[in-house]
Formats: C-alpha cells, sequence, structure tokens
C-alpha cells in the first residue's frame, strides 16, 4: 500500500469513527414526556422569562419562576451594585419556593442572566436547596454581552450529580426575536414525546 492509499485510508477510518461518534451522540439524546420536563429560571429584566416562555410552549413543560423573598431594586445601576457583591460573595439569598419535587422530571432546563459572568444569586440558592441527583439538566443563560462567561462552570460545580446537557446563551437585547434560536437549541438537545 503506497503512502496516498495509506493517507486516504486513515482518512476514511477517522472520517468513519467521528460519523459513528456523532450517530452515537444522536442516539443519546434523551426521549422524554413533555409532563416529564421542568423550567425553573430567575428574570430581571423580562429577558431569561421570555426565553423561559418559550421552551414551555415548545415542550409543552412545567414552569417555575425563581423568587427572590426581597426583590432586588427596579433601578438597573443599584441592581448591578448588589448583584456585584452577591456574586462576588457567592451569595444565596432567600427565596419563595427553595425546594421543588424533582422526583417529577427527567429534564430540568435552568434559565439565569449572566451577572457579573456567573448565574444570577437566586439561581445558585435554588441549584444548592435541590437535589439534581441522577436528573438530566440544561441550563440556559440570558446576557448583555458576556455570553456564557462562567455561567456553565459554576452551574457545573453545584450540579455534579446531574448530567449536563449543552448549554446556550442568547442575547437579552434580541430574545424577542430568538424564539427559533431557542427552540432549535432544545431540539438539539432533547427529544419530546407527544
Amino acid at each position: 500500500m503506497n503512502k496516498i492509499t495509506k493517507m486516504f485510508a486513515s482518512l476514511f477510518a477517522a472520517a468513519a469513527a467521528l460519523a459513528g461518534t456523532t450517530h452515537a451522540a444522536a442516539q443519546e439524546k434523551p426521549v422524554v414526556d413533555r409532563e416529564r420536563v421542568l423550567v425553573v429560571y430567575y428574570s430581571w429584566s423580562g429577558n431569561t422569562r421570555q426565553a423561559a416562555q418559550y421552551i414551555a410552549e415548545h415542550t409543552g413543560a412545567h414552569t417555575m419562576e425563581i423568587v427572590p423573598v426581597k426583590p432586588y431594586s427596579k433601578d438597573y445601576n443599584e441592581c448591578v451594585e448588589q448583584a456585584k457583591k452577591e456574586v462576588q460573595a457567592e451569595a444565596t439569598p432567600e427565596i419563595k419556593t427553595p425546594t421543588v419535587d424533582l422526583n417529577k422530571y427527567d429534564v430540568v432546563f435552568i434559565g439565569t442572566p449572566n451577572w457579573w459572568s456567573s448565574i444570577a444569586p437566586p439561581v445558585r440558592t435554588f441549584l444548592e436547596k435541590n437535589n439534581f441527583a441522577g436528573k438530566k439538566v440544561a441550563l440556559f443563560v440570558t446576557h448583555g454581552s458576556g455570553g456564557m462567561a462562567r455561567c456553565e462552570k459554576d452551574a457545573k460545580e453545584l450540579l455534579s450529580k446531574a448530567t449536563m446537557l449543552r448549554s446556550a446563551a442568547f442575547e437579552g437585547s434580541s430574545i424577542s426575536s430568538a424564539k427559533e434560536a431557542v427552540t432549535k437549541w432544545v431540539d438539539g438537545i432533547i427529544s419530546i414525546r407527544r
């Protein structure tokens, strides 16, 4: 076998292996009943709520909003300053519904704004208060311009007993026109049994 033939044989084998991996990954996409999907989110400005609504409408999932006992200021600058301090301290502010019966769900979507490159403190509280062992979790983040930043990394640390599905970040200022992008992401990570 000459060098060129060996090279093509190696490339073909590599391509076949990659195709097999891609196919295997596609088969691993969980198929779940719509009643077994939960969308949990915290939203200060409404952007994360909008993304959560797209997911719920598309999947038929149940939704739950994380609501702090003490609301953040409606003044943007005051909220930013408080958020900065809380994120740096890894604070867990009290929330109105700290726990939920996750035994009812197989897949949980967690929505958060990107606050100072991390998950919002009320989301941290929710993740710390609940047991996600054995659950499949997908994080979605809305942001001003920071993208995913450390949000996924920080969430994974709190969800070490869960199986993390591929996360996604959506720009908040264009969330009103992002329904197709959100639903495409959802279809890429789970299949809903109707």
